[in-house]
């Protein structure tokens, strides 16, 4: 992802008004350590990259999992897949608002 796209999501990440700062800031985070949407990190990792606090971070997860953004891999402790139909839905909304 080049760095145009990259403001734009993290834009319209911004924008959609749904989550915290603090939720988007991991969301960003996630997206930014995921390889094909898949994404294995540690809570730790996501600590030191945001700035957030754990606590806040877990239930970040758990908002994202509910709103079907990121899905847990039953399998796999800590990899998770990152809904790119969602995310795209966010930046088109984004995109879309910005035009009218």
């Amino acid at each position: 992802m080049n760095n145009k796209n990259e403001h734009i999501l993290y834009q319209a990440i911004a924008d959609y008004g749904k989550y915290t700062d603090n939720q988007n800031k991991v969301l960003c985070a996630l997206i930014d350590n995921a390889v094909d949407n898949l994404v294995y990190v540690s809570v730790a990792k996501l600590h030191k990259q945001t700035g957030v606090i754990r606590s806040t971070i877990y239930a970040t997860l758990n908002v994202l999992q509910i709103d079907g953004i990121i899905e847990k891999d039953q399998n796999n402790k800590g990899l998770f897949k990152i809904a790119q139909d969602k995310i795209d839905f966010i930046v088109k909304s984004y995109q879309k608002t910005k035009k009218e």
